[in-house]
């Protein structure tokens, strides 16, 4: 290992063996190994000439982790890499710095390995009984934990039939989900919503689960909804 780092909830080992693919583990406070995320050298060449085009040239380049961080909630890895040219003159190695999580920054798709992804399995939703209620079977709001993702599933309508606000987000929630799975950073994701009604879910340690709706609505569909922790 070449880095370790905490955001808080999780902490990061970062693999920095030159001969194996960029990984990184994940393990909650209590020591548990959540998830192993693995990169090929194509989807990590990939993500640094986006940011620096023709920096990498050739697929067998050299590469090997020097570091990891938390700026802001964020993880950032540090990375040294080149051609593997004669090292001689002209012979250049760079810094590489990515900031994992960042829609905005280059993207890379991890592959999970499945034999260290913890599931939670699906959890009912503590859904705000006072003024929601959500179907009983079939659609009812539930949410799950599995590797380095955070999920939600069902409906969820008022008590009173009447039709929620738009462009306000309205808790949903009795209270927020338990910290421990999530990270420092608020984070919001797209659901499925109903017909051309667009739903966005905002979720953040210690606040209840917060919806947002493009319009007037009668029910929320937390369909389809991910939330990437790590």
């Amino acid at each position: 290992m070449q880095g370790v780092a905490t955001t808080g909830s999780h902490f990061y080992l970062v693999g920095g063996d030159p001969a194996q693919d960029p990984t990184v583990a994940i393990y909650d406070n209590q020591g548990q190994l959540v998830s192993v995320r693995s990169w090929t050298r194509a989807e990590f060449m990939q993500a640094v000439n986006t940011s620096a085009p023709g920096t990498l040239t050739i697929s067998d380049f050299e590469w090997e982790s020097e570091g990891a961080t938390n700026v802001d909630g964020r993880l950032y890895t540090g990375h040294v890499v080149s051609n593997k040219e004669p090292r001689g003159a002209g012979y250049q190695r760079y810094v590489v710095i990515l900031q994992h999580g960042d829609a905005i920054a280059p993207r890379m798709s991890p592959t999970p390995l499945t034999n260290y992804s913890a599931d939670s399995g699906w959890i009912d939703l503590p859904i705000d009984t006072t003024t929601y209620v959500t179907k009983t079977s079939g659609r009812k709001a539930m949410y799950r934990m599995r590797g380095g993702e955070l999920m939600f599933y069902g409906i969820v309508e008022r008590k009173d039939q009447a039709k929620m606000p738009a462009n306000t987000y309205l808790p949903i929630t009795s209270g927020p989900l338990p910290d421990d799975i999530l990270p420092d950073q608020a984070l919001r994701s797209v659901c499925a919503g109903d017909g051309p009604t667009t739903v966005v879910a905002l979720v953040e340690r210690g606040q209840p689960v917060k919806v947002n709706l493009s319009a007037q609505s009668l029910s929320v569909f937390l369909e389809n909804s991910r939330f990437t922790l790590y």
